[in-house]
């Protein structure tokens, strides 16, 4: 083993055994970059430090930074229009900024500094690439993890779908970019990505689900695209005939990807037409535990009529049941239900403002991945 490997080894260890102390007495982002901070001091001091040269490196701050901030901006304009917005929560102030603010700018530029430093240093060594780039998904464990009860399975479950997954591909990209070009298009990334929601006084409301869906699908494309550029880079016959099984492999990775998201829009309930998965045997024989529909959102409550099924919200949760009666009024429609397996109606109605649409298409079994999923978020229960 090297001498220079070794002494990684020696402060990825030192590095982890303080990132737990901080983690211990609760001293989350000044803790962290003071850290982040001493370990790229001893890093240099062991190893040295190399400037980037890379040529490229330019096209790739200018492509990602473009690339970052029109995303944003489509993020902010669409889904804002469509779902609407929530105050951020954040005002700022002096106390704001430097309690907030400051560390999180200071852990992005000492993160991708020190990633570039390790990864630089341990070029020829894949498996130091890869100890960087779990580092780095520890480091973002170590910031998040408090927020959590993890106590409960919920809580668990809830860190490893909103930081760990989305911190895996985040990271994945950035080591990879790094190891190509440097930190600079690493920092401005991280910074238009994670410190949007702190600045912008209004954020769209489009909950954790989406938000966690987004940050790994982003980084991913932008993962294929830096992969693809740097491809286009090689020009030896050997790597020109690598590259084509790599366009395969993109293709495959492309569809995969649409289909994921399309999959989520729909879940999401965005669009006029979205898919909801069936968790109750109230409707069964004709619609069962398990079964995907397709609700089609309407506020032409008049073109409703008894036999529809029905779906609405009710104290927070949705129901679909059939329509066995409709009154009308006061200019008001009403609605009374009754789910087809159930022996008497419900013992409520169903007004305008709680209806959400109909029903009439069902994929049998198609909605038992995400009832999966649903009882995970719910702790089991």
């Amino acid at each position: 083993m090297k001498s220079s490997t070794k002494k990684i080894i020696c402060i990825f260890l030192c590095s982890i055994l303080l990132m737990f102390t901080i983690s211990v007495f609760k001293i989350r982002e000044y803790g962290c970059a003071a850290v982040l901070l001493i370990t790229l001091i001893f890093s240099i001091l062991f190893l040295g430090y190399n400037k980037n040269r890379e040529s490229n490196e330019k096209n790739i701050i200018l492509s990602v930074t473009l690339f970052t901030f029109f995303y944003q901006i489509f993020i902010f304009l669409i889904f804002g229009a469509t779902v609407g917005f929530l105050e951020s929560g954040y005002k700022f102030g002096f106390n704001y900024v430097f309690k907030l603010i400051l560390p999180l700018l200071l852990v992005i530029i000492l993160s991708e500094v020190l990633r570039y430093q390790l990864i630089e240093k341990g070029k020829k060594n894949k498996y130091i690439i890869i100890a960087t780039t779990f580092y780095f998904i520890y480091v973002d464990i170590i910031l998040n993890y408090g927020f959590y009860d993890l106590s409960a399975f919920k809580g668990w479950f809830e860190l490893l779908s909103f930081i760990i997954f989305p911190s895996i591909v985040k990271n994945i990209y950035l080591s990879y970019n790094s190891y190509y070009y440097g930190y600079k298009s690493n920092i401005i990334y991280r910074v238009l990505m994670e410190m949007t929601k702190y600045i912008l006084p209004i954020v769209p409301n489009i909950g954790e689900y989406l938000e966690c869906i987004f940050n790994i699908i982003y980084p991913f494309v932008l993962l294929l695209y830096v992969n693809n550029y740097t491809s286009n880079m090689i020009i030896n016959s050997k790597a020109k005939k690598e590259n084509n099984n790599d366009k395969n492999k993109k293709i495959v990775y492309v569809i995969i990807l649409a289909i994921v998201i399309v999959y989520a829009l729909f879940m999401s309930g965005l669009f006029k037409y979205y898919f909801l998965a069936v968790g109750s045997s109230s409707m069964e024989p004709n619609i069962e535990v398990g079964d995907m529909i397709i609700v089609e959102k309407t506020k032409e409550y008049n073109k409703l009529k008894v036999d529809d099924v029905l779906v609405y919200k009710k104290d927070d949760v949705v129901v679909l049941h059939r329509i066995i009666k409709i009154t009308h009024e006061d200019g008001k429609y009403i609605f009374k239900t009754k789910g087809d397996n159930n022996t008497t109606a419900d013992n409520w109605e169903v007004n305008e403002s709680e209806v959400i649409g109909k029903t009439n298409l069902r994929l049998k079994k198609a909605g038992y991945p995400t009832l999966w999923l649903n009882k995970l978020f719910k702790g089991g229960k």
